[in-house]
């Protein structure tokens, strides 16, 4: 998961860059996989070169190992000096996206550089929006990439809200179950 990381500005709001990044985001890597994990929601192509952390918003975990693997992500990758706006951007996020009501946060999808253009992200979305339409709630998911924003509004959703924390734009975007959708 870690190597599908280059280029996302939201990665390196919350590691920073420098010396020791790559186990930063090792560690981040690792939080979002268990986290997922917990809530059932670690999904991967069949290649193996795409990766999605997707979740229904009332599927929670087991709330001790939640708080223990939050603790390790601020200590191992994001840090005390990060953490101030990477806390303020996240509220800002959680309260935009808990007035959406229930829904399935996709909260990443990711493929390998080489597998651009694969179908790992058509795989994974077709998995996401079957889960969607078969349980008739909307998937809503973030990005701060500007090529990514578009792309997931071709395939059909709609931005709701934007977040600015730090000179970072973070588009909110929700796509409805039984929308017609094209693909990635």
């Amino acid at each position: 998961m870690s190597a599908t990381f280059d280029g996302n500005p939201a990665v390196d709001f919350a590691t920073g860059s420098g010396r020791g990044l790559a186990d930063r985001r090792l560690e981040l890597a690792h939080f979002l996989a268990g986290y997922a994990a917990d809530r059932h929601g670690l999904f991967f192509s069949s290649d193996r070169n795409g990766v999605m952390v997707a979740c229904r918003s009332d599927h929670s975990g087991p709330a001790l190992r939640t708080l223990l693997r939050e603790i390790r992500l601020v200590f191992c990758a994001i840090g005390l000096r990060r953490l101030k706006r990477v806390l303020i951007r996240s509220a800002r996020v959680n309260r935009l996206r808990a007035s959406r009501g229930r829904h399935i946060h996709c909260w990443y999808i990711g493929v390998m550089n080489e597998a651009r253009g694969s179908e790992a992200a058509r795989e994974l979305q077709h998995l996401l929006f079957d889960w969607s339409d078969r349980e008739a709630l909307p998937v809503l998911a973030e990005t701060t990439i500007m090529r990514n924003r578009r792309a997931y509004e071709f395939i059909g959703f709609l931005c709701y809200a934007e977040v600015v924390v730090g000179g970072m734009t973070t588009w909110l975007l929700v796509r409805n179950p039984s929308d017609s959708h094209n693909t990635i």
